[in-house]
């Protein structure tokens, strides 16, 4: 019987940016100003019901500054996708970048500890300037110019 090595986290200690607090997202009391944002930046705010459970906002100087969340594959492959970055857009380009860093490294180390154990991240963006931050953060860029696709079921409320 194979013995299972205890699990270090590939991450090492949980990643700290000074000047920066983050806290979980609460759909109930967070999703109003969150689909601000989106609409803020000209998108679409993403339905509330279609975040998943493990969100968080960075914080710098009591502003809320940027909110990410990740989906955890749930058929043991390891994988997960940090997604929906978004920046409150009043707050300047420099803490947006370091709340982007300090919501994402976060979120990556979450899902790499012990009882998750995810340690492949996907992400999707269309902007340029996010994709050096995520870069910046140990990501890396494989594909280019894709087109990214989504599709869901009609809702009774969709005639």
């Amino acid at each position: 019987m194979e013995v299972d090595q205890p699990w270090e986290n590939p991450f090492g200690a949980m990643p700290v940016r000074a000047g920066v607090s983050l806290r979980l997202v609460d759909r109930g009391t967070d999703y109003p100003a969150l689909a601000q944002w989106w609409k803020g930046h000209g998108w679409p705010p993403v339905p509330a019901r279609h975040l998943p459970a493990l969100g968080v906002i960075a914080v710098i100087d009591d502003a809320d500054c940027a909110a990410a969340w990740a989906y955890m594959d749930n058929s043991g492959s390891g994988v997960a996708m940090i997604e929906w970055i978004v920046t409150n857009p009043a707050v300047s380009p420099r803490a947006a970048v370091r709340a982007i860093r300090a919501a994402v490294e976060w979120l990556r180390w979450r899902c790499a500890e012990d009882d998750l154990r995810f340690v492949f991240f996907l992400s999707t963006c269309r902007q340029p300037a996010l994709a050096r931050v995520l870069e910046g953060s140990g990501f890396r860029v494989t594909d280019s110019e894709m087109i990214h696709m989504v599709s869901h079921a009609p809702s009774p409320h969709d005639s």
